[in-house]
């Protein structure tokens, strides 16, 4: 739904300027990419091309759905991963940057579990971390023994199909979904606290932050489900792509029975729920709130001018130690926003290519735009840490002490 350009308040104003930008980067990539055939999205099931739908966390650009021998899911990772950009970035440039995010996470977590720093907001933190890491962290095993070695260029071997599906396609795309929404709690979260200071006595609470966290979890998880029962892997004996007169045993992933009865209505109930509750709906919701809370940042320095001038110092304080942690979660949340709204974006101009055959994107550009589109995710994950120590003196100096033997109390 566009807001209308004649809107008087503010905030229409600010969303409508972020929907016009949107549909002129809709009309810039269709405008790159007519040289698509007109009968390639349009003859197509979304069965048939699934490869072209990209996964919030895209980790996998694969075509499960195609029966084919090369293309199927479980074969050949060099048909579904372009190799000139997929080998560097996913063998060599994503391991040690998940590390560091192992790293700097764990920081994030032992900081804001100490005693003094538990509340309902940090928890939260907490399980956005957890989320994070755990999503650059399980593609690691398979990134490391395929993508860095010459194993890419060969079939995948059957004990390692689970792997592949698993742990760079499904696993990191629920986890991901859960930080998606977990980042949206935050947002609400704090816009509650911010301008509605008596609600949030009673609905930002610790016990209901983690009993919304498990919830998320949860139906982070039921969300994909489906993905770990819509196939069967077969055992298949296949001469090898690289060694000749070699016979490898591989696998061959067909489709479950339930998923075949009705291929179209399960693909676009999937991947339009995904498209609109995973992504648009959630940056749409968080880019509202954004704004509203950084209208609330000035409201909150003019009535700390207005206290200072009164004498009212300890008032002005805690005002303005509030509008600090606002102001460092409207950070957090606008890093999210940066890198996951182009993907939302994305994820919607496929949908809608295979539904009602738009040539808004190339299906050869698909698989490149997904490899940096997850390296790109991943390197915004430790800059949460950086943006923690600059603007929290609180999380600075928890931060400080845990490498000094400094054991004074903190500060609030």
């Amino acid at each position: 739904m566009m807001w209308r350009p004649e809107a008087s308040n503010s905030v229409a104003r600010e969303l409508n300027l972020v929907a016009s930008r949107f549909l002129l980067s809709v009309l810039i990539v269709n405008a790159f990419t007519t040289t698509t055939s007109s009968t390639e999205f349009g003859t197509q099931t979304p069965r048939d091309n699934a490869e072209a739908y990209i996964d919030e966390n895209d980790m996998a650009v694969e075509s499960p759905s195609q029966t084919n021998e090369d293309s199927f899911s479980g074969r050949l990772l060099q048909t579904n991963y372009p190799s000139n950009f997929a080998i560097p970035v996913y063998g060599f440039l994503w391991n040690p940057v998940a590390f560091i995010v192992f790293l700097t996470n764990s920081l994030i977590c032992i900081v804001l579990l100490k005693k003094h720093m538990r509340t309902a907001t940090n928890v939260l933190l907490v399980a956005i971390a957890i989320s994070d890491m755990l999503t650059g962290l399980f593609p690691v095993p398979v990134f490391i023994y395929f993508f860095a070695t010459d194993r890419f260029w060969e079939f995948v071997p059957y004990e390692g199909c689970y792997a592949v599906e698993y742990l760079i396609a499904i696993l990191p795309t629920v986890f991901h979904t859960a930080s998606i929404w977990l980042t949206l709690g935050l947002g609400i979260q704090r816009y509650i606290s911010v301008c509605h200071p008596f609600k949030a006595r009673r609905l930002c609470t610790m016990k209901k932050t983690v009993q919304g966290i498990l919830v998320t979890f949860t139906l982070a998880i039921l969300s994909h489900l489906c993905r770990f029962f819509q196939e069967k892997t077969l055992r298949v004996e296949r001469p090898s792509a690289v060694t000749p007169n070699k016979t490898v045993t591989s696998c061959n992933r067909v489709w479950a029975d339930w998923a075949t009865w009705n291929d179209d209505l399960y693909f676009n109930i999937y991947f339009w729920y995904r498209a609109l509750m995973i992504q648009l709906i959630p940056c749409t919701t968080l880019s509202i709130l954004t704004v509203l809370l950084i209208r609330s940042l000035r409201h909150a320095e003019k009535r700390r001018v207005e206290l200072l001038q009164r004498n009212r110092e300890r008032q002005s304080r805690l005002l303005s130690e509030s509008a600090s942690t606002t102001l460092m979660l409207v950070i957090v949340v606008c890093l999210f926003l940066l890198v996951e709204m182009p993907v939302g974006f994305f994820v919607s101009a496929m949908v809608v290519s295979n539904q009602y055959g738009y040539h808004i994107v190339d299906r050869e550009i698909l698989p490149i735009v997904s490899v940096f589109s997850n390296f790109l995710i991943i390197l915004s994950y430790p800059l949460n840490l950086v943006v923690y120590c600059a603007m929290s003196k609180k999380f600075r100096d928890t931060f400080k002490r845990l490498f000094t033997r400094d054991t004074s109390p903190t500060a609030d």
